[in-house]
């Protein structure tokens, strides 16, 4: 192995391997404790809510008109609230669709473009004609797309679409 990666590896502030088995059982992480939600809604409703408070609501927008895309969010969420104990492994894969699908509407919403995945399978190129193609299949049918109705309840989508439009500016945008 390289010496260097060794070093930087050793550098990185981790457990050993096994701690846990030697840790006081008094103790536990909050991941190692029961789950603080157990049903799907709940724990979307405890979502939803987290995700649309001011503060949230403005750096989760914000991140997507950089670029961020759904899933990494997605991701980066739903893990934070597994390490905190707010549910299991289980649940959390439960949960993947409805809140990558929350964010998407969020986003919508505030007239973001979203990027659902960096997806290194298929060029820009592949993707653009892939895209193009979908929406002139949707132009043909004349149909808006909209959110699969089974995914996120309903009482939420009601939420989302009440929801203000804020202004999201960038740095880089001219002010004033």
């Amino acid at each position: 192995m390289d010496t260097n990666y060794l070093n930087e590896l050793a550098k990185m502030k981790r457990p050993l391997p096994g701690s846990s088995l030697t840790s006081d059982p008094t103790k536990p992480a909050a991941y190692e404790k029961a789950p603080e939600f157990v049903v799907v809604r709940e724990a979307l409703d405890y979502l939803f809510v987290t995700l649309t408070t001011e503060r949230n609501y403005m750096q989760l927008l914000m991140s997507l008109s950089e670029g961020a895309t759904v899933m990494d969010t997605t991701r980066l969420l739903l893990f934070t609230g597994f390490t905190e104990g707010k549910w299991n492994p289980d649940l959390l894969l439960l949960l993947i669709e409805p809140v990558a699908y929350m964010i998407m509407a969020l986003a919508e919403r505030a007239d973001i473009e979203i990027i659902i995945d960096n997806d290194d399978e298929t060029s820009p190129d592949e993707e653009l004609s892939i895209g193009q193609n979908k929406l002139k299949e949707i132009q043909k049918r004349n149909m808006v797309p909209k959110l699969p109705a089974d995914v996120v309840p309903a009482e939420i989508q009601k939420k989302i679409e009440k929801l203000p439009v804020p202004q999201v500016s960038s740095l880089m945008q001219r002010q004033g």
